[in-house]
């Protein structure tokens, strides 16, 4: 897949996209800098397979990432701060409001 260098912005956002989705977008992850994937059905597994691309070495990388109200549960939240916290993130802001937050144990 050819991507262009020259994208930085990436808004997904009410597309109907699903965790499926969130796995295809991780390879190119790291070469845009905000990523809106906010009203969509990524669920804790697709957030969980984001988490997991923003903590991969590389150039670039991505600073913000918009999933609100994306039917995350606790589970994809917990993965998402911790790459959030990982030294090789260089992500800024995650918007999480409007998910499935129940109990944090971090």
């Amino acid at each position: 897949m050819h991507f262009s260098t020259n994208l930085t912005y990436l808004d997904l956002s009410a597309n109907k996209l699903s965790r499926d989705s969130a796995l295809i977008l991780s390879g190119i992850i790291n070469k845009i800098k905000v990523l809106d994937l906010s009203h969509n059905r990524i669920q804790s597994e697709g957030a969980a397979n984001l988490a997991s691309s923003v903590t991969q070495p590389g150039e670039g990388g991505l600073r913000v990432l918009g999933l609100t109200n994306a039917d995350i549960d606790d589970d994809g939240i917990c993965a998402l701060l911790k790459a959030y916290e990982h030294p090789q993130s260089k992500l800024e802001t995650i918007l999480l409001w409007g998910n499935r937050v129940s109990f944090l144990k971090l």
